[in-house]
């Protein structure tokens, strides 16, 4: 069984959006380690279009197949011509949703869900030529394991997580067989 770290999981995320969005225009694409700030946003001014990715919070079930991580994805963009400015971001905006609808892994359901998009424009960012959008989504992930330090994802190697169940039981002193083959 192979194991995956919520590193890797944010990274491979990260690196699907970049390749997705290599056709735009000279767009940054890179992590942030948790939420981006207003204040923050002017160091990313030089790389500006940019495309930011958080990991924000792990949802670790004991049941199998019910975990999922929540992912930001900030959206920043700058210009001169103040109309160009949102109409940018708001393109970027609409180029990344049904990229990340649409990003796959092994040992994740589907794509992202529960995408929610949302401006964060400011006066503050507005004066230094700036907006900002936030995108905030799920990723469904399969049975997640905390083993030690160190969380990942089970991969069965053949993809058979459960083969069958066999046991036997004593009721009143007569044994009862109990079988299942899947």
């Amino acid at each position: 069984m192979n194991i995956i770290s919520y590193l890797e999981i944010r990274n491979n995320a990260v690196d699907q959006i970049r390749q997705a969005i290599l056709s735009l225009d000279d767009i940054y694409v890179g992590t942030h380690p948790g939420i981006l700030a207003e204040t923050e946003a002017g160091g990313f001014a030089q790389q500006s279009p940019a495309v930011i990715t958080s990991l924000l919070k792990i949802f670790d079930s004991d049941s199998q197949d019910e975990s999922s991580a929540e992912f930001a994805t900030w959206v920043l963009s700058r210009t001169e011509n103040e109309s160009f400015m949102y109409d940018g971001a708001i393109e970027t905006v609409s180029a990344l949703i049904p990229v990340i609808r649409n990003i796959r892994a092994d040992w994740a359901y589907d794509g992202g869900t529960n995408i929610c998009a949302e401006s964060l424009y400011s006066p503050l960012l507005g004066e230094n030529g700036m907006t900002m959008w936030e995108i905030r989504w799920q990723w469904k992930l399969r049975g997640s394991v905390f083993n030690g330090t160190k969380g990942g994802i089970p991969i069965s190697e053949d993809q058979e997580n459960f083969e069958g169940y066999n046991a036997e039981h004593a009721i009143d002193e007569m044994p009862a067989a109990d079988e299942v083959n899947l």
